[in-house]
């Protein structure tokens, strides 16, 4: 059954408009994906930059805090009495009770600058680099901690309320690992620094500053302000900071030691790619390195994501990453609303082009028509003239036959003539 030149134009015009459309929806999800990806990693970036940022300003607050308490007068006054008298005569039960009382009343004084001053972990060492107290501030109490004396790794240990004193029931033995180190390396520095390390699988900020007393100079006789100690300060990179962060960026950050994430979730690690404009890198792809930028798209529960990795510098020499995840939810829905408002055009234009079509095929199928039946009757009288013409020709040529038979009979009764009178000449000339 073959199909009317109406309908033919109809099923061009209609496949015309799909096959665009179709070719304009690919064209624009290829641009829209690349577009996604550049401005996703664009966002990590700004992110990491923000990330650093925090990191830096907290270095400068317990830098400043460290500071606070190194230049405080009670804090170089309470060292540099324990410092004179805790190596005195241990028969001394009096001396030995009063160095005790002081430590602990340094240690409470320091727990409160800690507590005002936003500082989660602080330690104070003498001028021989001995630990003299550390305290570890919590949500609603402060821990104090202090050394003792020839014990090696042990420690007392006292958690007490915000406002509180020790009582003497409070204080525990322990012994272990701590955040600090009972012994400062000699000789202690003299300025302020900021450094991160690594602690139970947590980032910290460690910042340092010089503790200052008073001491009488001898050749003038005049006080002077001279190093007597060293404060250290340090706060985690923990889930507050990272719900902050995460806040803050419109991100998800985490902070990687190895394999190891601070929600206590072990993520995978993926093949490397060096620099920030690196592809994404393919799903399921493994790597230990943690040096140079690090791209991944993966797959969640609210939609894909990509992850980026960015190298952190820390002093102890352990691999630390910062991981941030950009949700790609956004740009995906804003793909999909755009070719279901390009699929949407081309419903509406196949709905306007075939009644449209239909009426421009319908006259122009009459006007094809009229041609053709003109043409054909054109055929029908050439090939009328063509028959007749031939009709002629037969005639003529079947003329021309009879007249040459009629020239050839004339042509033998002339020879014939021709031969007589030959003759009677010859008859003639003989008589």
């Amino acid at each position: 059954m073959t199909m009317t030149i109406r309908t033919r134009m109809v099923i061009n015009g209609i496949l015309s408009v799909i096959f665009s459309v179709l070719l304009c929806m690919g064209i624009v999800a290829f641009l829209l994906q690349s577009h996604s990806m550049k401005e996703a990693k664009s966002w990590t970036n700004r992110a990491f930059s923000i990330v650093q940022d925090r990191i830096e300003s907290i270095g400068v607050q317990l830098k400043r805090a460290a500071h606070g308490i190194g230049s405080q007068r009670q804090f170089g006054s309470k060292v540099d009495f324990i410092e004179k008298f805790k190596a005195g005569d241990d028969s001394n039960e009096t001396m030995k009770e009063m160095v005790e009382q002081e430590r602990v009343k340094l240690a409470q004084a320091l727990g409160e600058f800690a507590q005002a001053g936003g500082i989660r972990r602080a330690a104070i060492y003498d001028a021989k680099g001995d630990l003299v107290c550390s305290v570890e501030v919590g949500e609603r109490s402060v821990r104090l901690l202090l050394p003792k004396a020839s014990q090696g790794r042990r420690f007392l240990s006292a958690e007490v309320p915000f406002g509180q004193r020790p009582k003497e029931d409070d204080w525990k033995e322990i012994r272990g690992d701590t955040w600090f180190s009972s012994k400062y390396p000699m000789p202690l520095s003299s300025e302020e620094g900021v450094m991160r390390r690594v602690f139970q699988e947590t980032v910290w900020i460690e910042a340092r500053a010089p503790l200052m007393k008073d001491s009488l100079n001898p050749e003038n006789n005049e006080l002077e302000r001279v190093q007597g100690g060293l404060v250290l300060t340090w706060r985690p990179l923990d889930e507050e900071v990272v719900r902050s962060l995460s806040k803050l960026t419109g991100t998800r950050v985490l902070f990687l030691t190895g394999a190891q994430s601070l929600d206590g979730k072990v993520r995978k690690t993926f093949r490397q790619e060096e620099g920030p404009e690196a592809a994404s890198l393919k799903k399921g792809a493994k790597t230990t390195s943690l040096s140079g930028v690090q791209y991944q798209r993966a797959s969640s529960q609210d939609g894909d994501i990509l992850i980026a990795r960015y190298p952190l510098e820390v002093q102890d020499g352990k691999k630390v990453a910062v991981s941030i995840e950009y949700s790609l939810s956004e740009s995906q829905r804003y793909l999909r609303e755009t070719l279901l408002f390009l699929l949407l055009i081309a419903v509406v234009a196949v709905i306007l082009t075939s009644p449209v079509t239909w009426y421009a095929a319908k006259g122009f199928g009459e006007r094809v028509r009229r041609a053709v039946t003109q043409v054909g009757e054109a055929a029908h009288e050439l090939s009328s003239v063509s028959l007749a013409l031939s009709q002629a020709s037969q005639s003529v040529s079947a003329g021309a036959s009879e007249q040459a038979g009629s020239l050839e009979e004339t042509s033998s009764s002339l020879e014939e003539m021709s031969s007589v009178t030959r003759q009677n000449a010859e008859h003639a000339a003989q008589a």
